[in-house]
């Protein structure tokens, strides 16, 4: 026998021992006796960071593996961290490709669910967990969105909805306009050539939506509607000759567009925008308003740094009326309760009944923290919701009997056409979601 003959038998001799060796040890590995080595992999196959409504579930599957093989017969055991819910199976065995699968549906414990799956060698030692985060909108609860989660509405400037069509519109991120989704945490943007830097919306009550737009480079704000719930978008006429970048407008309860800028007088339209009308001198706005009709044709006014003003001819002489501390905001309900809100040793909400000739304290709410509002009161078919920025939000029908959805990071506020609340936080990086569960 050669010297060639015997190193190439000594080789296959190697080769082989090697192989039955190697082939004893997966056996071993597939029948739980061993579970030690750099080679073990344990892998989470399903996609993380996935956004539910509360009682939606999804499928955690994880493959564990040593080296290239795919390892059957492991077992894997399911474990909800935080959030609470139910696995459909809380231990299993790997099936021949590897897999191990449970159907996961979190709790109402947290907006930020997780579960963790363990692979365990027939001894029992450990070889390795994986973890899968979910975000889970909980009810009853402020879930707390950060960093963006939620596509176009890291911001939520402003909302308007209606709840007779069921729709919902909000300015959000990059100062566009957006309609809700089939989800009321989705938005999807409305493109429209009319529609640049969006500042606010609003609606009337025929259902005409008008949104001001400003080109800061042009150095222009215009006025844009929509008569069809947003399908297509028309420019009003400008109220102003040089529109500057900071007008602003308010929608009163008979329809009328009023209009406003820092330095120039109030103005106001009753054909949609088309032709425009000064108001008298006796008032004032920047940034925000409010404006109401009574069932007795009068008007009331309130504009930031104006106090609250009322008119009993169309808006062209204005007389003042007292409040019990510095004003913020007004509302009017349809059977003329005026509704305001001051700083005192809170916030102080007041009602009047007889058109502002006397204020009864309806309830005060201890905060430090005041911001002028656009939307102070919310109204939603026959529930109202007051903001009361750093401590949270009242829900009333009556003005009298108050409930509280306590959140003392708010710093403004909107509701849905459903009725889901919708608020940013003080910093400015987070929006919260409130959504009442059926009763």
């Amino acid at each position: 026998m050669t010297s060639s003959n015997l190193t190439n038998k000594t080789c296959f001799l190697f080769i082989l021992v090697n192989f039955v060796l190697l082939s004893f040890s997966v056996v071993s590995c597939k029948k739980g006796q061993t579970a030690t080595g750099d080679d073990w992999y344990v892998g989470m196959l399903t996609r993380q960071d996935q956004i539910l409504n509360y009682g939606e579930n999804l499928q955690a599957q994880v493959r564990v593996m040593n080296g290239f093989t795919r390892m059957p017969g492991i077992k894997v055991k399911f474990e909800i961290i935080t959030g609470g819910g139910t696995v459909s199976e809380p231990e299993t065995l790997t099936d021949d490709d590897g897999l191990a699968k449970t159907t996961w549906t979190p709790g109402i414990g947290s907006f930020n669910p997780l579960l963790r799956a363990s692979a365990y060698s027939g001894a029992g030692d450990l070889i390795n967990s994986r973890d899968l985060h979910a975000y889970n909108f909980v009810p009853d609860k402020w879930n707390k969105v950060t960093n963006g989660l939620i596509p176009n509405a890291s911001i939520m400037l402003d909302m308007v909805n209606d709840w007779n069509t069921g729709v919902t519109f909000m300015v959000g991120d990059m100062y566009k306009l957006y309609k809700q989704g089939s989800r009321y945490y989705r938005w999807d943007e409305i493109a429209d050539p009319n529609l640049y830097y969006i500042k606010t919306v609003d609606m009337d009550k025929n259902g005409v939506i008008y949104a001001v737009s400003e080109e800061q480079e042009d150095n222009r704000s215009d006025i844009v509607k929509s008569t069809d719930h947003g399908s297509t978008w028309s420019l009003c006429t400008r109220p102003f000759e040089i529109s500057e970048p900071d007008m602003r407008i308010s929608i009163c309860n008979d329809n009328s567009v009023w209009a406003y800028k820092y330095g120039q007088p109030v103005k106001f339209s009753k054909d949609q925008g088309q032709t425009w009308q000064t108001a008298g001198s006796g008032i004032s706005a920047m940034n925000f308003a409010d404006v109401f009709r009574l069932s007795d044709n009068s008007i009331l006014f309130y504009g930031y740094g104006c106090g609250l003003k009322i008119s009993n001819d169309e808006g062209q002489t204005w007389s003042s009326i007292p409040t019990p501390g510095t004003m913020w905001n007004l509302f009017v309900t349809d059977d003329d309760l005026i509704v305001i809100c001051c700083t005192g040793t809170g916030f102080d909400v007041y009602t009047s009944g007889n058109k502002g000739a006397s204020f009864t304290l309806a309830g005060s709410y201890p905060t430090s923290y005041f911001v002028p509002l656009k939307n102070f009161i919310t109204r939603q078919k026959d529930n109202y919701f007051i903001i009361v920025p750093g401590y949270g939000v009242l829900e009333t029908t009556d003005f009298t009997n108050m409930n509280a959805y306590y959140n003392t990071d708010l710093s403004n506020f909107f509701v849905d056409d459903k009725g889901v609340m919708m608020a940013r936080s003080k910093d400015w990086q987070s929006i919260y979601y409130y959504q009442k569960s059926a009763k």
